[in-house]
């Protein structure tokens, strides 16, 4: 429900982190390991995924359960409103272009958002859409940050520093949304999600960490956000950054703020942070109808890390 609106909060400068994309691959490509995933068809019964791809997790000694998530009635992103945000004058760079270019990995992250992919997050609490095309999450638009935002010690350069934080994001983010141009929309739709990628030289304090998706006050609103680093294995490989995009997105919308579905004691094993539907599923992908490369995520209703690549049943497209 998008017109649903947060009650104004106390400044704070508090954030809440996790949802740690972690880079497991070392440097093998992704695509190395959809050539060697094993999915099976998920079976389309009434109610069920029309079509897709699943992998079943082995369930561990502690908890012999398929429910291995649960609703800790904390705030979802009910439909997701994506602001794509590309920091860093490398990406405007004409010598050499940057490969692939912020149109086509904004083209990319479209054809997700505009599939079935996230229409059995409808399964963990129905007020999450996503169901049917006509709850697809949505852009709400892109743009390139290539000149300094803001003033102070909360400044923005035009690149990201060479190791930079949550709070550099946030800053950047605070920016845009201050600024007279570009703008940004504030955080006082639940929905909005903000994306922010770096470009190929940009470097995270953690350097294990491929993106992440957080909370933290913006304005004196709780902001959902997320950032995609764009270097190492990521450097040429869309793959490999459609994968992470979508690892991010699912779990922004089922936990933005680290209350709402989360694992069981165990789920994750000795993971740090967050237990969350896509920690469980790393590793497992696979290129969707329309060429782009998704990440798993677990269903409890299937017991396993699924892709959807249809609309549940029944469905009943509106037109002739």
């Amino acid at each position: 429900m998008s017109e649903r609106r947060t009650t104004k909060t106390k400044r704070t400068t508090k954030t809440v982190r996790g949802g740690v994309a972690e880079a497991t691959l070392g440097d093998r490509p992704v695509a190395d390991a959809i050539d060697g995933a094993n999915g099976a068809p998920v079976d389309g019964g009434e109610g069920g995924a029309a079509g897709g791809v699943r992998w079943d997790v082995p369930l561990s000694d502690v908890r012999k359960t398929r429910q291995r998530f649960v609703d800790n009635g904390g705030p979802v992103i009910e439909r997701a409103r994506v602001w794509l945000i590309f920091w860093g004058s490398a990406w405007e760079a004409l010598r050499p272009e940057p490969d692939p270019s912020s149109d086509q990995i904004t083209a990319s992250f479209r054809q997700i958002l505009d599939s079935p992919f996230l229409s059995r997050l409808h399964d963990y609490r129905p007020s999450i859409g996503y169901r049917y095309p006509s709850q697809n999450a949505v852009l709400g638009g892109t743009m390139t940050v290539r000149s300094e935002l803001g003033t102070g010690a909360t400044k923005s350069a035009a690149d990201p520093p060479a190791a930079f934080k949550d709070q550099d994001v946030t800053n950047l983010v605070t920016n845009l949304i201050t600024a007279r141009f570009p703008r940004l929309p504030e955080p006082r739709d639940p929905n909005e999600l903000y994306v922010v990628v770096t470009p190929a030289d940009g470097a995270m304090a953690n350097k294990s960490a491929k993106g992440e998706h957080y909370a933290a006050d913006v304005l004196g609103w709780t902001a959902h956000l997320a950032w995609l680093k764009f270097g190492g294995m990521f450097r040429g490989d869309i793959d490999a950054l459609t994968a992470i995009f979508s690892h991010e997105l699912v779990e922004a919308i089922t936990d933005p703020e680290g209350s709402a579905i989360l694992g069981r004691a165990n789920t994750c094993g000795n993971r740090k942070g967050w237990c969350e539907i896509g920690d469980v599923c790393e590793n497992r992908f696979i290129r969707m109808p329309s060429g782009v490369v998704v990440q798993s995520y677990y269903s409890d209703t299937d017991g396993a890390c699924i892709v959807p690549t249809a609309y549940p049943r029944p469905y009943r497209p509106i037109g002739p």
